[in-house]
């Protein structure tokens, strides 16, 4: 059986950010797909393993200003908003917005 939809993906991939190692976290999902909890779950799970294997790596999410779903979820993860870095990266067509996973202590 062949399904010919796509519902979403999720990952990291490793990126220099400030000359900084950053683990970049990345999703998209299918707009029918949209708001039934599946990216929060799929990121939640990517984030706890994640930090088991790159412990010492900061995970950042980059998002479009104006894509407010996406905002609320960085924020729902449990990262945080750093409005000094808007603009980020400068040589894109669009703004970005940045967030950075809330540091363990």
């Amino acid at each position: 059986m062949i399904f010919r939809f796509f519902i979403g993906y999720g990952g990291l991939s490793i990126r220099k950010f400030n000359n900084i190692q950053v683990l970049n976290l990345a999703y998209r999902i299918s707009s029918e797909f949209q708001r039934k909890g599946f990216v929060f779950e799929a990121c939640g799970a990517i984030i706890e393993e994640a930090e088991k294997v790159f412990t010492d790596i900061p995970i950042m999410v980059l998002t479009k200003r104006n894509n407010m779903p996406s905002f609320k979820l960085a924020q729902k993860l449990g990262f945080i908003y750093y409005p000094e870095y808007d603009g980020y990266p400068e040589k894109t067509i669009y703004i970005c917005l940045v967030f950075f996973m809330k540091v363990k202590e």
